[in-house]
């Protein structure tokens, strides 16, 4: 460690195999020293790969500075690791430290003019601003606002990429539209000089900001690819498929964070949910009350053990978990809309159609300007078997709103479940008139295509 840090930076001279061996150095070692993400990376027999990295002095000892780089020269893991002075590194530490620090140099070459791999031709933050980003990302993974963070970041270092591009995520995430988009044209101004992560998750934050669903959904998966296991990203994936009603996918992007126990109550809520949407409650409930200490912060677990309290006939307790969820609402200043409205999905998708019934009413009530609570309570209603009430309800919502769109695809599904396919392929038609980028768009389609000839 010493002697890297003299040299200042290292690199391999040629591609080398990371294999199981080194795998195991990596397990062996304190997980606080080297990391989630390189313990995930190397899950894979072999890997084939370039090592560049830095080593410099800190006030506590040493920091550790690698990449990870594809044969095409690609960044696929980089990370900062504090090592203390070498004195104080336990023996099985230091021994796993240099066994990896000689697969790294291969037999002691290193590359004291350079760190970075002749593929990448772009300036990379100084160890100090990786740092602070790491630090973003480790707040990210706790599902917590980071945006003063990465604006502190931006302000030391303007031109690192990596943190404009999940500040944009983070204001969209936040419902600050119109300020990601006055970021989004720097992203783009600096595409030619990102990385194919960086180029995908651009392009995410384009889709996301026009509403084209399956292009944000295409460009995560892409990211994906370069950002192996990234727990942020599986969120963010996850929620994609949670929109294009792919609750499988979801809950498959989110395995690896409730196998770990990320500490974010959003991943264990949105876990759960998926589950409710595929029928399995007793897996929803077993997630929600096997991770309470970790999910309780997220108001939406109070209403899911409302609805667990409720269907096990526990009307009492479901009461007052309901209590306790609509006043997480009005101690955040957050309208009482949501939460009624909440509250009406995860009933009905527990199979309690009254009770949905009886909260997407509340919900139209406290807000009536609101297109998209009349179409959940028709989707209540419609669960309730009141196909009738359901269908005026969404008519209403059309005469109220004609540019809704998600109104006029859910009328055709319910034209289309009852037979009525010439007017199911009229509302569908309709729909398609006004959005075409959204998964419904690509769903009403699909429908649309398949439905009988008259």
């Amino acid at each position: 460690v010493h002697e890297l840090a003299a040299a200042g930076s290292f690199a391999t001279a040629e591609p080398i195999t990371l294999n199981r061996r080194l795998r195991t150095a990596f397990g062996r070692a304190d997980r606080e020293i080297f990391g989630e993400p390189f313990r995930r990376f190397l899950e894979a027999d072999t890997i084939t790969a370039v090592v560049t990295g830095t080593i410099s002095r800190s006030t506590t000892g040493f920091l550790l500075h690698v990449r990870l780089h594809d044969t095409r020269g690609e960044v696929r893991v980089e990370n900062v690791y504090p090592l203390p002075d070498d004195d104080a590194l336990p023996f099985t530490v230091r021994s796993a430290v240099q066994k990896i620090t000689g697969h790294f140099l291969g037999e002691g070459r290193f590359t004291p003019e350079t760190v970075v791999h002749p593929g990448i031709a772009r300036r990379l933050p100084t160890v100090g601003t990786y740092r602070r980003f790491l630090e973003a990302r480790r707040v990210m993974d706790r599902g917590l606002s980071t945006e003063r963070l990465l604006q502190s970041i931006l302000r030391t270092d303007p031109a690192f990429l990596r943190a404009r591009i999940f500040l944009t995520f983070e204001l969209l995430d936040e419902g600050r539209t119109a300020e990601a988009e006055r970021i989004y044209p720097l992203l783009l101004k600096a595409e030619q000089r990102a990385d194919l992560f960086e180029q995908a998750m651009i392009s995410a934050a384009g889709a996301r900001l026009t509403g084209n669903d399956a292009a944000y959904d295409a460009a995560l998966r892409r990211a994906m690819q370069y950002s192996v296991n990234d727990d942020v990203l599986c969120f963010h994936g996850a929620q994609s498929a949670v929109r294009n009603e792919d609750y499988g996918r979801a809950l498959s992007l989110l395995r690896p964070s409730l196998r770990y126990r990320r500490p974010c109550a959003a991943v264990y809520t949105l876990a759960a949910y998926c589950a409710l949407a595929r029928g399995d409650s007793a897996e929803a409930k077993r997630i929600t009350l096997s991770n309470w200490e970790l999910c309780r912060s997220d108001p939406d677990a109070s209403a899911l053990r409302a609805v667990f309290a409720y269907t096990e006939g526990f009307n009492d307790s479901a009461t007052a978990w309901e209590q306790r969820f609509v006043a997480s609402f009005t101690r955040r200043k957050q309208s009482l809309d949501s939460a009624y409205d909440r509250l009406a999905e995860y009933y009905r998708l527990t199979g309690r159609a009254d009770r949905a019934v009886e909260w997407a009413r509340k919900a139209v009530a406290a807000a009536p300007a609101q297109p998209a609570r009349l179409c959940r309570l028709a989707h209540a209603l419609a669960a309730a078997g009141a196909m009738d009430e359901a269908e005026d309800t969404l008519a209403q919502c059309i005469a109220r709103f004609p540019l809704y769109a998600p109104a006029r695809y859910d009328i055709g599904r319910l034209y289309e479940s009852t037979g009525r396919f010439s007017e199911a392929a009229a509302a569908y038609d309709s729909m398609l008139a006004i959005d075409t980028l959204s998964f419904r768009a690509l769903d009403a389609r699909r429908r649309r295509a398949a439905l009988p000839s008259p």
